[in-house]
């Protein structure tokens, strides 16, 4: 997942700042998760995750969520412990995503936790 990060900032798709943030993140999710998380779905959810933080910095938020999406979220086994890491990776990062990225978020936490 390192090597995904380097990609992304040699490319100059994420800055420096990102970059160190994805790098917190990463360690968190590490002391987060007890068991092993797919490279795949790993790299899915650091690349999103990268995106939205590249779209907080440039003021462009995603403008909206279809309701049937945020429903099988917030119905997901997973929702609340997703939730709760959203909300402590936004600390980490020291943003604050608007709604509709958060669900994004959520889905891609929901997804590592299965």
């Amino acid at each position: 997942m390192k090597k995904r990060l380097k990609a992304l900032l040699d490319n100059k798709v994420i800055t420096e700042d990102i970059f160190n943030k994805l790098n917190e993140v990463l360690v968190f999710i590490d002391d987060k998760f007890t068991r092993a998380i797919s490279k795949e779905k790993g790299e899915m959810f650091l690349t999103h995750l990268a995106m939205a933080l590249v779209r907080v910095n440039d003021n462009e938020p995603i403008v909206e969520v279809d309701e049937s999406i945020e429903s099988q979220v917030i119905g997901d086994s997973n929702y609340l412990k997703a939730d709760e890491l959203a909300s402590e990776i936004e600390d980490i990062c020291k943003v604050e995503f608007t709604k509709e990225e958060k669900i994004f978020i959520v889905i891609h936490l929901c997804n590592l936790l299965l």
